[in-house]
């Protein structure tokens, strides 16, 4: 018989284990993503070599890859990608980051359902517009 939980938070977020899966947690909600194919992370290095160059000839901050996060009130993502200004003063932690002006998410592999269905509440609350196919 299933046991019903209430929602996770940060703090429980903090206790998962460092297993090579990517663990999210959106308004109270878990998602677990299994580690990313080399395919996925071409990709997405890729990308990010080509943003890089761009957004900062264009001074636009930093592209970040992976285990930078977006934190909010309850909620802890990991995208792919995002592009950031750069603060004046770098913080400790994430939270204080400025509001990301970019974020990707590469969709390959079985990471399509997931990221998808994820990807539609991973930024409420941050101010970024929703875009995407």
């Amino acid at each position: 018989m299933a046991q019903a939980t209430g929602a996770w938070t940060l703090a429980d977020l903090d206790r998962l284990p460092d297993d090579g899966n990517t663990y999210e947690l959106i308004d109270g909600e878990l998602f677990v993503t299994p580690a990313p194919s080399p395919v996925h992370e071409v990709l997405a290095t890729a990308l990010r070599e080509l943003l890089d160059q761009y957004v900062r000839e264009e001074g636009l901050g930093r592209a970040y890859m992976a285990k930078s996060v977006i934190q909010t009130e309850g909620s802890q993502v990991e995208p792919d990608l995002m592009v950031r200004k750069t603060p004046r003063i770098l913080p400790e932690k994430w939270p204080e980051m400025p509001t990301p002006v970019l974020v990707v998410e590469v969709l390959s592999g079985i990471s399509v359902g997931a990221t998808t269905s994820r990807s539609v509440h991973s930024t409420s609350g941050t101010g970024l517009p929703k875009t995407g196919s």
